[in-house]
């Protein structure tokens, strides 16, 4: 098990196919979640979880197959009773609970809770799922009647839950540890997309579109546009299709941080090229090579805005990392 102040990942691969079963059900089942963990007949039991820990919220992200997750009438006396956001992104989940089940399909969603009896069955290879722990008493007052919407289908084109969905992954890619007031900020987002995603009060949903959803879906796109930063086809409209918004209102969220999507975008790429710059491994390339391999199609441009931006010129810096070698 890897683990640091943030991130806990754990593998059925770093462990020997005996113990497998095993060490997932005692370190990550009854450990962390009071659930029992237990493999599938007649499938290969694989299983990789990444989890964050935040102040009202876990995050976890399940990747492999075989696998049973119950929550069973010996755990029950624990007296949990998180909601649980259960978001399928891959392959078919069965999820049952008071005596009913329902087949997630891919990038669909249901509410579950750990207070009742009932699990998730994970039958085939390849599966990917994001599940978001929540306190009923933190989360309640957003969604009153969360109960009635227990494993209730939420279908993959709810705005809301490809927001949270995007948001809770790029959580979990952020292997640094987050200042505590930026904890409680993402917190606060998470619980206004799972409300909007389940069906809160009316107030509530007010709340998070003025709150949350804007914040989220600006995370989201940042996400998306460092992941395709070196592409020559990154722009406005790739984004805005992506997302399933204009690009004026692409510019407004932008507008709202005092910054546009191209500033955005370019100041990434000069940073990305300042560190090519330093790095002595890259002493071969030329400038202009990394330029363009960073995403730059105009030298002049290039050359203008970073030294605008730094204050020097490429080749300055590149000097100056020579210097300091010797």
């Amino acid at each position: 098990m890897q683990q640091n102040s943030s991130i806990i990942r754990l593998s059925t691969e770093d462990f020997p196919e005996r113990d497998r079963v095993a060490i997932f059900r005692e370190q990550f089942g009854r450990s962390q979640f009071g659930l029992d963990i237990a493999a599938l007949p007649q499938v290969p039991f694989r299983l990789t979880s990444t989890m964050r820990s935040l102040p009202g919220a876990v995050i976890t992200s399940n990747v492999g197959s075989g696998v049973r997750v119950w929550r069973t009438r010996e755990f029950l006396a624990d007296g949990r009773d998180d909601l649980i956001m259960i978001m399928n992104l891959q392959g078919p989940s069965v999820v049952a609970q008071r005596g009913e089940e329902i087949v997630l399909d891919e990038r669909s969603a249901t509410l579950g809770t750990i207070g009742e009896f009932g699990g998730i069955l994970r039958p085939q290879t390849n599966h990917r799922s994001l599940i978001v722990n929540l306190p009923r008493a933190a989360i309640g007052p957003l969604m009153p009647n969360a109960d009635d919407a227990v494993l209730r289908p939420i279908a993959p084109d709810c705005t809301a839950l490809r927001l949270l969905i995007r948001y809770a992954g790029a959580l979990l890619d952020i292997d640094a540890p987050l200042q505590p007031e930026l904890q409680r900020c993402i917190v606060d987002h998470i619980y206004d997309l799972v409300a909007a995603a389940v069906g809160g009060t009316r107030d509530a949903i007010e709340v998070a579109r003025g709150r949350g959803i804007p914040a989220a879906r600006l995370s989201a796109i940042k996400s998306d546009i460092l992941g395709n930063l070196l592409s020559r086809n990154l722009s406005i409209e790739t984004i805005c299709a992506r997302h399933g918004i204009t690009p004026r209102y692409l510019r407004m969220l932008f507008a709202g941080e005092q910054t546009t999507f191209s500033d955005f975008v370019t100041g990434r790429r000069l940073a990305l090229v300042l560190r090519k710059l330093r790095n002595p491994d890259r002493a071969g390339h030329t400038i202009s090579a990394v330029a363009y391999e960073c995403g730059f199609g105009d030298l002049s441009y290039f050359n203008r805005v970073f030294r605008r931006q730094f204050g020097m010129t490429p080749s300055d810096v590149r000097a100056q990392g020579v210097a300091t070698r010797r």
